[in-house]
């Protein structure tokens, strides 16, 4: 099961793969376009723009449909431990560009990698050398809209650009913390 650096760690490399894939292809990027994670306070209406780049935000997490169908488990000593809390997490993904129609070009190419990006198994998401999820393991962003009432409560907070909801569902999270 995944540890707690696991809903960073997929973020991260997702993030990491688009900034080396837009280093090979025609977006001819600026020397400061970013591809970085963000809160929903960096988008809150009199925040400062961020800087010109491609943005992932986590504005939910909920429990996966399956909790209550998991079974503790058996650990390598014996014991009988929690079962792995299953998450389902919502990131936006939002292009930021001073100008409307980089915005729109910084939006289409991010649509398009996130179209044709694999499944990420764990030997993609431990590639720093830190066992974040067990070898087995892997994580898939579907993309999910977002319902109006949820829009309408996002932009009611601050003016978010127009992107595109993400979805990795039944991430799940060991029972057992490691240290912080």
């Amino acid at each position: 099961m995944a540890h707690y650096m696991a809903i960073e760690r997929i973020a991260a490399r997702v993030l990491a793969l688009m900034r080396e894939a837009c280093t090979q292809l025609a977006l001819q990027p600026p020397a400061g376009l970013r591809f970085e994670q963000a809160s929903l306070a960096q988008f809150a209406a009199g925040a400062p723009m961020l800087p010109e780049g491609v943005y992932l935000v986590l504005w939910r997490v909920a429990p996966g449909s399956a909790a209550r169908a998991l079974t503790p488990r058996r650990g390598e000593d014996g014991r009988l431990s929690r079962p792995p809390l299953p998450l389902d997490l919502h990131w936006l993904l939002l292009p930021v560009a001073p100008q409307a129609d980089r915005q729109a070009r910084l939006l289409g190419w991010a649509l398009a990698f996130m179209h044709q990006l694999p499944v990420l198994g764990s030997e993609l998401l431990n590639q720093d050398g830190v066992e974040v999820f067990a070898p087995h393991e892997a994580v898939e962003l579907i993309a999910d809209p977002l319902a109006t009432a949820e829009q309408l409560s996002l932009w009611s907070r601050g003016q978010l650009p127009p992107g595109l909801g993400y979805q990795a569902r039944m991430m799940l999270l060991d029972a057992v913390p490691a240290a912080l």
